[in-house]
């Protein structure tokens, strides 16, 4: 077999660890001869050669593993040390397995994106054992930069909710695509059942719903006890990787055309815009003022926070 493409070449060159890829790795099977003797010098020649080449790549293989490996462990150390440092318990109840397997990850991150995307998975479990499933590792073994990168653009359209519910609000846009939505979908990260409407219920005859992100917040007043919010609401593993990835601000231009579009209906006050916690309420930014209401943020729970 002649390798004539030289970007193959220098492929196997890093791959085998060598200074030059073989040209012709079959060409000794190609010319053994016809006695017996010849044949079988040929084949322990042969297996030698196979043996050293899958000695160098193999070596060559774990090397760049562990060296990504070391890279994602020290950001992920960087991370922890720029918050509280979690308790003895936290190491014991991390497990074991589930570390083992998340390096394994690691180790093959070689996009300096896809590095600190596996350095948060890290650290955000180290910080609370049990957040992350098998599933989200082996959803990030599977991403591509080229992914993720999609992924990180829709995440400017997410919003949050107090119980660590992530949204899409569902209204006709050129700003994100049909295309967009499925993407997430075939990744089951996006909720298929969640192209009907999703039902917010208040406990009183006036309540309100908040869903927010960083400092902006969106805030529904309604004066009945349910109202039908249509939105796209993520799934379990989708909530797992957003805490990862989405480290994006909002789109605002979105948030106000959907505040637009449902609040033609006349029983519903919207307010979008900034927003500051104040304990077991917000003040909201209106009109250039700040005015309080009764909604506890919680951020432990929150998933936007899960990781960061």
């Amino acid at each position: 077999m002649e390798i004539r493409s030289n970007s193959l070449k220098e492929v196997l060159s890093r791959a085998f660890g060598l200074n030059i890829a073989p040209n012709n790795l079959l060409e000794a099977s190609a010319t053994v001869g016809e006695t017996g003797n010849e044949k079988a010098s040929n084949l322990v020649v042969i297996d030698e050669e196979l043996r050293k080449r899958a000695g160098r790549r193999l070596i060559a293989e774990e090397l760049n593993k562990q060296k990504n490996i070391e890279e994602v462990v020290e950001r992920a150390d960087k991370i922890l040390l720029s918050e509280p440092e979690p308790t003895d318990q936290h190491y014991e109840e991390t497990d074991q397995g589930w570390i083992d397997d998340c390096l394994d990850g690691a180790g093959k991150a070689y996009h300096e994106d896809l590095k600190n995307y596996w350095a948060r998975l890290l650290a955000g479990e180290i910080k609370h054992p049990g957040f992350y499933s098998l599933r989200a590792i082996d959803f990030m073994k599977k991403l591509s930069k080229k992914d993720a990168e999609r992924i990180r653009r829709i995440c400017q359209y997410v919003m949050y909710d107090n119980k660590g519910d992530a949204v899409i609000f569902k209204y006709d846009s050129e700003e994100i695509s049909y295309g967009d939505l499925s993407f997430l979908m075939e990744l089951r990260l996006l909720d298929s059942s969640s192209f009907v409407v999703k039902q917010y219920k208040f406990e009183t005859g006036e309540g309100y719903a908040f869903l927010f992100k960083n400092n902006v917040g969106f805030l529904i007043k309604v004066k009945k006890r349910e109202y039908d919010l249509p939105i796209y609401s993520f799934t379990e593993l989708g909530k797992e990787i957003l805490t990862i990835i989405d480290d994006t601000g909002v789109n605002l231009d979105y948030l106000k055309n959907f505040a637009t579009e449902i609040t033609k209906m006349k029983e519903i006050e919207v307010v979008v815009g900034e927003f500051v916690r104040m304990g077991t309420s917000v003040s909201f930014l209106k009109n250039d003022k700040y005015f309080e209401i009764p909604i506890k943020l919680n951020a432990e729970e929150s998933a936007q926070e899960g990781s960061k």
